[in-house]
């Protein structure tokens, strides 16, 4: 493909308003691959943003922030009714992202803002630490991946070449069979033919021509979002509009431009916006007039989903400022506090406990936070056997979820459909975090330990937390600083401070925003939105039974001090083994802790080998520990 196929639109066309498409694609990889080659290669237009012109990125000759440039792929389409065909401007914004790890939050703050991605891969040296780590962020954020294998030039023989490129690829393959990506397209590449410094770009006319980029924009346009192509008809309405509804705006470079004012670049999320419509900073609660824009350094008077724009307000100081949302005036909150819905990375293999520390990446803005992870308990159960979990997960689920990367809501990064969250609802805790395939394995060996446990546990009055295997969906987030983000935005968790060169996976988990606040504003948020709670037992013995054979004298579920006016009615289970007869607590017997227990049908503890052990569970409340809860535990 010439460079006269990929162009930016020429003065004709721009006075026509062509019909157009917006497509950001992610380009991502291990460090030194070629994604700045790539991205040079393919682009005709460059924002300031680009080709590694930051100063520190030439020093250390590697990309360190976003990358921005473009080209434009002219294509035929059908209209909606099938028939009539219209010629429609892709306009591919490349996202060049870096690839050393150390710059991973750079990187997730790119996730957001990419409809597909572009794995760049060295094919002399095939998959790498970093490239897994971008292949979960593709799961996480996109549904297409093309993977490059890129510096084919280097190898001179055609025959090995060839054979090279099939074994990278048939590896490759085999790597992500379990990920979202088990089909994928492959392109054979060589950006830059004869390698050289991305940081030191000459002339393209004395530089060799690259080698597959025709393949490769082929393959672009074949993966076009479909909703892209059902926004024309919907985007000609939202150009003509006389306000910045639903605007959504996310800046990555802003800088003072003398006699102008303050220019914010970036790339437009949601809505559409004009020059003169005004738009607020949300995290500065101020609202700002826009003044001019420009597309690629091309003047424009709208700017709408997808385009990669320029925007100039006055009044804005853009000392201290780096990522940040712009939006229509007071619609995108500021918060603190969020609840979100959560599924754990499946290459973490790392545990992922409640009450940890996460660095959380919302946008462009990654916060230290305090995760705390609750889901459904089994209500017929509320116990930890294996039966508990094969009543919420299904053989079915289990299949399509075990070895696969997803939303707990089946949902991908590709949509904006809200999982159902109920706050009225009770929701247990959870001890941590599960991938599904661990579920059944902790379910396996609690289930073991239980039924290998004969000694006699005399707890008196502490209470031991059943809360590990509680299949959990959504998170509870405490920010150590605000951070601004519209409702149901992507989210992703990780452990940044495992040490460089590790070979791990430090994504741990993800999912959307479903309710926040601001706690100066909102202090009772947790108390007023989460029914949450923890599955406790107490467990005891019997000590006699009476002349009925239903009413008991029990010892060793409480001190002699202990109140039990809370724990009368409570339900009490006797040992399976003794036929898990179900009493009632009447109350205390006697000044020693001792209790009575009335049972529901008479019991026969003359036996030496029947258990006399007795089990009593019951939800406790975290915001309300004074709150307790029978559970129905029938199967115990």
């Amino acid at each position: 493909m010439s460079s006269s196929d990929r162009h930016p639109p020429s003065d004709e066309e721009k006075t026509k308003r062509r019909k157009r498409i917006n497509v950001s694609v992610g380009i991502l990889g291990h460090v030194d691959s070629g994604k700045t080659s790539l991205a040079r290669a393919l682009s005709t237009s460059f924002s300031t943003a680009s080709l590694d012109k930051n100063p520190q990125s030439k020093l250390r000759g590697i990309t360190l922030d976003l990358g921005f440039s473009s080209f434009v792929n002219r294509r035929e389409i059908l209209t909606r009714d099938g028939k009539e065909t219209v010629e429609v401007d892709v306009c591919y914004t490349m996202v060049d992202c870096p690839g050393h790890a150390s710059l991973i939050k750079t990187v997730l703050g790119g996730a957001s803002i990419i409809d597909c991605m572009i794995l760049v891969v060295d094919v002399n040296k095939g998959i790498q630490t970093q490239t897994a780590e971008c292949v979960v962020v593709g799961e996480i954020a996109v549904k297409k991946l093309i993977v490059c294998l890129n510096k084919i030039d280097s190898i001179e023989d055609e025959e090995k070449r060839k054979a090279k490129i099939v074994q990278v690829e048939k590896k490759i393959r085999m790597a992500l069979s379990k990920s979202k990506f088990a089909s994928l397209d492959f392109v054979a590449t060589s950006a830059r033919p004869g390698g050289g410094n991305d940081q030191d770009v000459g002339s393209k006319e004395t530089e060799a021509k690259p080698i597959g980029l025709e393949s490769l924009v082929k393959i672009l346009g074949e993966r076009v979002p479909k909703e892209r192509f059902e926004e024309l008809e919907s985007k000609a309405t939202t150009l003509s509009s006389t306000s910045a509804s639903n605007f959504l705006f996310a800046v990555d470079h802003c800088f003072a431009v003398k006699g102008q004012g303050t220019v914010l670049t970036g790339t437009v999320l949601n809505g559409s916006c004009k020059v003169g419509d005004f738009v607020e900073i949300p995290h500065l609660k101020e609202e700002k007039k826009v003044k001019s824009m420009q597309i690629f350094r091309e003047s424009t008077d709208r700017c709408a989903r997808g385009d990669r724009v320029g925007m100039c307000v006055a009044g804005l100081d853009p000392e201290g400022l780096e990522r940040f949302l712009v939006s229509s005036p007071k619609t995108v909150p500021t918060f603190d506090r969020a609840i979100v819905s959560c599924e754990k990375i499946r290459l973490h293999k790392s545990e992922v406990k409640s009450k940890a520390k996460f660095h959380v990446t919302v946008g462009h803005q990654t916060v230290m936070a305090k995760a705390i992870f609750f889901g459904d308990a089994n209500s017929s159960s509320g116990s930890s056997s294996s039966s508990s979990i094969s009543a919420a997960l299904t053989s079915e689920t289990l299949a399509g979820a075990v070895g696969t990367l997803s939303l707990s809501n089946g949902d991908t990064g590709g949509n904006n459909k809200k999982q159902e969250f109920d706050r009225q609802r009770e929701y247990a805790l959870a001890d941590e975090l599960l991938h599904v395939s661990e579920v059944v394995k902790k379910e396996t060996v609690a289930a073991e330990d239980e039924k290998n446990n004969d000694s006699e546990n005399q707890n008196e009055d502490e209470e031991d937390e059943d809360t590990a295997n509680v299949f959990a969906k959504y998170c509870y987030l405490e920010f150590e600083k605000p951070v601004t983000a519209p409702e149901n935005a992507l989210y992703i968790a990780s452990k940044l401070d495992v040490p460089e060169g590790s070979n791990v996976c430090r994504l741990a988990f993800f999912g959307k925003t479903l309710s926040c606040a601001d706690a100066s504003k909102s202090p009772n948020f947790a108390e007023e939105n989460l029914r949450l709670f923890s599955v406790k037992s107490r467990k005891g013995t019997i000590e006699r039974a009476e002349s009925d054979n239903r009413t008991c004298v029990c010892k060793g579920m409480f001190k002699k001090e202990s109140d039990l006016s809370s724990f009368r009615n409570m339900l009490v289970w006797m040992d399976s083994s003794a036929g898990g007869a179900r009493g009632r607590i009447e109350g205390s017997f006697g000044k020693t802790g001792k209790f009575k227990v009335y049972f529901e049908k008479e019991i026969d503890i003359s036996n030496a080998k029947t258990s006399r052990k007795i089990t009593m569970r019951f939800k406790r409340f975290v915001y309300d520990k004074s709150e307790k809860r029978i559970m129905d535990q029938t199967g115990l």
